[in-house]
């Protein structure tokens, strides 16, 4: 039996999919969709031959993903380059791994303080820098723990099983 919201959560999810977009972007496609599939039933097409009708119109999923992703801000696409060449972790891996460097930075932090006893400003000013350079691997760290698993999205094709 066809289920037109789990068919176009499917679709929605398999043009983000080659691009990992966010809640915000799938939900407004989503409701594009809907809008699309609305108008279609209004001059009596079934649900699934509007699903079929709305998803060729608005474009192949693959082709609506890389427009998707042109359209983000240059900066967002460098990170998105950048982030395609980092090494990529499970999210034990990376808990493990985030363990170790904050362990490793705190030692750093611990050992500068008493070095520079003798100055406190510059001790001070030496351990914010070194908080300031531990945030960086702690955040790339962190956001593998908070995915299903790494880089889930990226890689894929996102091929539609409708059109």
């Amino acid at each position: 039996m066809f289920d037109l919201n789990n068919e176009v959560k499917r679709w929605s999810r398999s043009v983000h999919r080659s691009r990992c977009g966010g809640r915000l972007d799938a939900a407004e496609l989503e409701d594009h969709l809907h809008c699309e599939i609305e108008a279609l039933q209004a001059t009596g097409l079934s649900e699934e031959e509007a699903f079929a009708k709305a998803t060729k119109n608005l474009g192949d999923a693959v082709a609506l993903a890389d427009e998707h992703f042109r359209n983000r801000s240059a900066f967002v696409r460098g990170l998105h380059g950048l982030d395609a060449k980092l090494p990529k972790f499970t999210a034990k891996q990376a808990g493990a791994l985030n363990i170790g460097v904050s362990l490793l930075f705190a030692g750093a932090i611990l050992l500068s303080a008493m070095m520079l006893k003798k100055d406190p400003d510059q001790a001070q000013m030496v351990s914010f820098l070194l908080i300031a350079l531990w945030f960086v691997p702690f955040s790339y760290l962190a956001s593998f723990e908070r995915r299903k698993s790494a880089y889930s999205c990226r890689g894929r094709k996102g091929i539609l099983k409708h059109v």
